[in-house]
């Protein structure tokens, strides 16, 4: 079972990047704007998982409000990130993101680190340079998209901490609660800034995306939700590793054959390494 939810999380988290490439190509800005609607479907589809039926706890508020800054800051940054560099790096690194809440498990949860899952996430540091090598002459990053995709990776990986840590102090409770919650918080706060930055723009850039962040709404309301039902599954050392390598294969696959891109030898190697490196991490 545990294997079923992993690919889910990973087809997930690879659908999220597209749609917002997706939405980077046919709107120009309306960056907030896609973070407010989308965050609101995220909404829709946790107000409907409670089935009408919601426990109120103060117990969770905090770590909804926290959360709730986190996911802001991962969404924007994540579409400004796709806009100004390669879709390629920025999924990889949003993807590396969750290697945060494997290390805060074994730092502050007694996680225990055994001998393959440090060989596995060595792997998986030696396959970002691997991946992201670039020879000499070829296209740049830009220091904008470094600063937007670092913003992404590090708000992103909070996310994923936030959730674990909710769910470990309420026993594995008030899963659609902290996320109607949180999400509610974060739609508020978006739609407040688009309409101080992107009013004039908002109709026509919710008519563009409206399948864009739809998709993404959806997608990233099973991936949070399947996320914390993992939290008491298994270890946070395992989990997310898993996700992060498959994130690889996922997002090498539709960078080959959905946008043609192609794969120097040493991001070849890199993906390779990444499939190892789940295989220790499993063992």
């Amino acid at each position: 079972m545990n294997a079923v939810l992993l690919i889910i999380i990973i087809i997930g988290t690879t659908a999220q990047m597209v749609t917002k490439k997706m939405y980077a190509g046919k709107v120009s800005g309306g960056t907030f704007t896609f973070s407010w609607a989308s965050t609101a479907c995220s909404l829709l589809f946790f107000l409907l998982m409670t089935g009408g039926a919601f426990a109120f706890s103060p117990a969770y508020l905090g770590y909804a409000a926290a959360f709730a800054a986190a996911y802001s800051l991962t969404t924007v940054t994540g579409v400004y990130a796709v806009k100004t560099g390669p879709l390629s790096l920025t999924a990889l690194f949003t993807s590396y993101s969750l290697i945060i809440p494997t290390l805060y498990g074994l730092a502050f949860l007694d996680e225990t680190a055994t001998v393959f899952l440090v060989m596995g996430i060595i792997l998986l540091l030696v396959s970002i340079v691997f991946v992201n090598f670039e020879k000499k002459g070829e296209k740049k990053i830009t220091l904008r998209w470094i600063v937007f995709v670092f913003l992404s990776f590090a708000s992103n990986g909070a996310c994923s901490v936030i959730q674990r840590l909710q769910q470990l102090s309420a026993d594995g409770l008030y899963k659609n609660e902290f996320m109607v919650v949180a999400l509610l918080i974060s739609t508020a706060a978006l739609l407040l800034i688009s309409l101080l930055t992107e009013r004039r723009s908002m109709a026509g850039a919710l008519k563009a995306g409206a399948a864009a962040y739809a998709v993404y709404g959806l997608a990233n309301g099973v991936v949070n939700l399947l996320v914390m039902a993992l939290a008491l599954r298994m270890p946070a050392s395992l989990s997310f590793p898993i996700i992060s390598c498959g994130g690889i294969i996922a997002n090498t696959a539709v960078s080959v054959f959905a946008y043609k891109e192609k794969l120097s030898a040493y991001q070849k190697a890199g993906v390779c390494m990444g499939v190892v490196s789940i295989i220790l991490l499993n063992l």
